[in-house]
């Protein structure tokens, strides 16, 4: 059977800055119907948590942009190209990254020749600079269906989190958080909602460059072909990132890994 779970993301009351909404939906493949709930992972929470937790999916997520529109996000792969597809109530635009070239083509079936030329032009100025920088341990593992006839595991033991990656990224003047989170997803492909909720970070926050690490804990689960995993994003004014602006954290999400 297949379950679309969709939850909010949003800033924590008492934050000076303007409260920031990003939708994340998991599309997996499931036969689990009841909902979890926070219960099933009792990590230790963050000091200072500035949004609530949100389960990420690696291919596929939704996010409410700087305007308000609904963007639905889909990474693919190919043949020669790896892909990322977002729709909203307008149509469609699809950005194509050659693997042995590294080129973004942009196509779209609302967007003028212009509008796709200038598109273009932007995510391929701001996809190069991860090229140096592309963070090993961001990549989320890709979800599958989970075996028949088992019951509702939990989370065993504490979670165990790699270092953390730097992630710096500099955008277009023009830039939308569409072609933000496009630029990152062309070049770190399976990061998922990591890319929007940057990208809305930058935006929110309006800065240019902005300083981000990003980590990844895995703890084990009391069915042994399971683990349960999650994310923790932070963003820095300073390069040294010594600075902290905001931090995100995932909810954990469960992972077939026999």
């Amino acid at each position: 059977m297949l379950f679309l779970n969709c939850l909010k993301i949003k800033k924590m009351e008492g934050d000076s800055i303007n409260k920031t909404k990003v939708l994340l939906c998991t599309l997996s493949l499931s036969l689990v119907v009841p909902s979890f709930g926070a219960s099933l992972a009792q990590a230790e929470s963050p000091q200072e948590p500035l949004i609530e937790k949100s389960s990420p999916t690696g291919n596929e997520f939704t996010y409410e942009d700087e305007s308000g529109v609904k963007q639905k996000v889909t990474t693919t792969e190919n043949g020669k190209f790896n892909n990322v597809i977002i729709k909203n109530d307008k149509g469609t635009q699809k950005y194509s990254t050659d693997k042995s070239t590294g080129y973004v083509s942009v196509t779209s079936d609302y967007l003028s020749e212009d509008e796709v030329k200038e598109t273009e032009k932007m995510v391929n100025n701001m996809a190069k600079q991860f090229d140096d920088q592309i963070p090993e341990g961001t990549t989320l593992p890709a979800k599958t269906s989970t075996t028949k006839g088992i019951g509702i595991q939990s989370v065993v033991g504490d979670y165990v989190w790699g270092g953390y990656k730097n992630i710096t990224v500099t955008y277009e003047d023009k830039a939308t958080e569409t072609i933000i989170t496009a630029a990152i997803l062309s070049r770190i492909k399976y990061i998922g909602w990591i890319a929007a909720a940057i990208a809305s970070l930058l935006i929110n926050y309006n800065v240019k460059t902005g300083y981000f690490r990003v980590n990844h804990g895995v703890a084990l689960d009391s069915h042994p072909d399971y683990v349960w995993t999650k994310e923790r994003i932070k963003v820095y004014r300073d390069s040294e990132r010594t600075d902290r602006l905001d931090y995100y954290e995932s909810s954990p999400y469960k992972v077939r890994v026999y």
